[in-house]
């Protein structure tokens, strides 16, 4: 499914005309969060997820089940408290995640809204491991290359666009998302 589609004028074999050219885009980081902190009940929720990445060195993806709450540290601050981590039906390797078509979502989404809970989020592994004999992994994002891939900022967008807040000065009922990625 094609997204976007253009005309585009090429002169004299020099490339696209100044008049075709797209508009640049600016990223700026956002003015206003929607969730301020995550936090997770307990340290062992973490602990079992990145148990099977230790295991096997191959990446792993959970969506993170909880509820939101006041954030005292932060004016008119939110946060996430993280349950449980449920990981949906996967393809794995040590360098990808494939979603697979998951029977059970619709079920933990039923449970977790009997429990007063939502999806608050999603959490992904992205570390190579050097060494899965003494623990060593290969830092591949900082500061100097990219905290998120093109992929995961597309897939976190679809994500935050299906879980969004609840707003009843919009008058769709909706605004944004307090829809994390860890």
């Amino acid at each position: 499914k094609q997204w976007y589609q253009r005309r585009v004028a090429i002169t004299a074999g020099e490339g696209i005309c100044t008049q075709c050219q797209p508009k640049a885009v600016t990223l700026n980081q956002q003015e206003y969060r929607h969730c301020d902190f995550v936090e997770f009940e307990s340290p062992a929720i973490v602990e079992n997820f990145i148990r099977y990445w230790r295991e096997t060195g191959h990446q792993r993806v959970g969506f993170l089940y909880g509820r939101y709450d006041v954030e005292s540290h932060v004016p008119l601050g939110i946060k996430s408290i993280v349950s449980f981590i449920y990981e949906p039906l996967q393809n794995t390797t040590p360098k990808s995640i494939e979603f697979l078509e998951d029977p059970h979502q619709k079920v933990i989404d039923n449970i977790a809204k009997h429990l007063g809970l939502c999806c608050v989020g999603w959490i992904f592994t992205d570390l190579q491991a050097l060494s899965t004999a003494d623990g060593t992994v290969k830092h591949l994002r900082n500061g100097k290359t990219f905290f998120l891939s093109a992929q995961e900022c597309i897939h976190a967008a679809h994500l935050q666009n299906r879980y969004p807040s609840s707003s009843q000065l919009s008058k769709s009922g909706r605004f944004g998302s307090k829809f994390v990625t860890v």
